[in-house]
């Protein structure tokens, strides 16, 4: 049995999100904010908030409940969201969900609650590396950044430099090409760096106190 609004703690089961995700907060179809759901296992949403044993966002809005809905990740990389048996119902692409029963949510997913019009749509946290221009897997790497005094070296991506054909190679630095000799003395099976490629990285956004209309 699921407990009610006031009285609803976290699954055993919730656990926070592997990637991070937020809502893009939109007012009018147009974007007004953010909430992180990153550094919580369960996020609470709701008129009072006060004493939740986790993630809270405070909406304040008249037809929004004290404890309204609640939502949760899971250890399969899930996301859900439960209405705690509000007055005014929690709406997922403006389907009325059941009360007290979770429903899971989808990239692009859209959320309202109550009778307020603000709309939060679930998405993977922007990056501010994921705006940079990425090189492709093979391309030769940049030169290095020259720094005053030149006190840090450069970084030498090792896959890339495997990847390079012979003329590529002859334009190396110096340190480039005795990185590339060093791989050379390696077999394909023994290079812990083949076929490795970096994922982008991922930051939390910020959420907090928020007047609903």
């Amino acid at each position: 049995m699921i407990a009610s609004g006031d009285d609803w703690v976290p699954p055993t089961w919730a656990v926070p999100p592997a990637s991070a995700l937020e809502l893009q907060v939109e007012k009018e179809g147009k974007p007004a904010e953010v909430v992180s759901l990153s550094r919580f296992a369960a996020t609470v949403f709701g008129r009072n908030t006060e004493g939740v044993k986790c993630g809270a966002v405070t909406l304040n809005h008249d037809s929004i409940s004290r404890r309204h809905a609640v939502i949760v990740h899971d250890m399969q990389q899930r996301t859900h969201v439960m209405d705690l048996g509000s007055r005014h119902g929690t709406r997922v692409d403006g389907k009325l969900l059941a009360p007290r029963k979770y429903c899971e949510l989808r990239h692009g997913s859209s959320i309202t609650f109550g009778a307020s019009t603000r709309a939060y749509r679930l998405q993977p946290a922007r990056s501010a590396k994921a705006d940079e221009p990425r090189r492709p897997l093979g391309a030769p790497p940049p030169p290095p950044s020259s720094k005053a005094g030149g006190d840090e070296p450069a970084q030498i991506d090792l896959t890339a430099l495997r990847r390079l054909g012979p003329a590529a190679r002859a334009k190396l630095s110096v340190a480039e090409q005795r990185a590339l000799q060093a791989l050379s003395t390696l077999d394909d099976d023994d290079d812990p760096m083949a076929g490795y490629v970096d994922e982008f990285d991922e930051f939390d956004g910020a959420g907090g106190e928020r007047g609903e209309a």
